[in-house]
């Protein structure tokens, strides 16, 4: 577990011995994001935010630290969303739905269900999360030796219905 002086990013790459120890520190950091979104809508965009990007940059690597993060984080990040389209309320973006974007974003891959409304305190939520790293993980696993172009064409494949021909194993 890290515990943080100063964000990763002022005490930089060289600081830490270990690329694990980075790669905390990094998904720690990510409670301080600042992201705003691009439209009403609330879509956000947080791949010009340096943290996110050095996230994106250890790829693979980052991806068993943001699947624990998926799993049982529940702090908040400084990101503001419209609480729905055209809502004049707004809400905080929890720092489990930036695990979800990276890990999507590494994975080459989004086609997973959605993650449910934070609500940090319900235990169906805490479940469901859970539930939802174990699926990603799972898929990491079974994908994670194919290059981010199979995955794409496996992914694609895999919704057709006559696609066992296109894509075998060891192809």
């Amino acid at each position: 577990t890290y515990t943080p002086q100063q964000p990763a990013l002022t005490r930089g790459r060289g600081f830490f011995p270990r690329q694990q120890d980075w790669i905390d520190a990094l998904v720690w950091d990510l409670q301080d994001l600042r992201v705003a979104p691009r439209d009403a809508s609330g879509f956000m965009d947080y791949s010009g935010h340096p943290v996110y990007s050095a996230l994106l940059a250890e790829g693979p690597a980052a991806v068993e630290a943001l699947l624990r993060c998926l799993a049982v984080d529940y702090r908040l990040s400084r990101c503001v969303v419209p609480a729905g389209p055209w809502a004049c309320s707004r809400r905080l973006v929890p720092v489990r739905d930036i695990a979800y974007d990276l890990l999507t974003r590494i994975f080459g891959h989004d086609d997973f269900p959605p993650l449910p409304p934070f609500n940090s305190l319900a235990p169906h939520t805490r479940a469901r999360c859970e539930e939802q790293a174990r699926h990603m993980g799972a898929w990491w696993r079974r994908n994670k030796d194919l290059s981010p172009a199979q995955r794409a064409v496996r992914a694609w494949a895999d919704d057709l219905p006559f696609s066992e021909h296109l894509f075998k194993e060891g192809t």
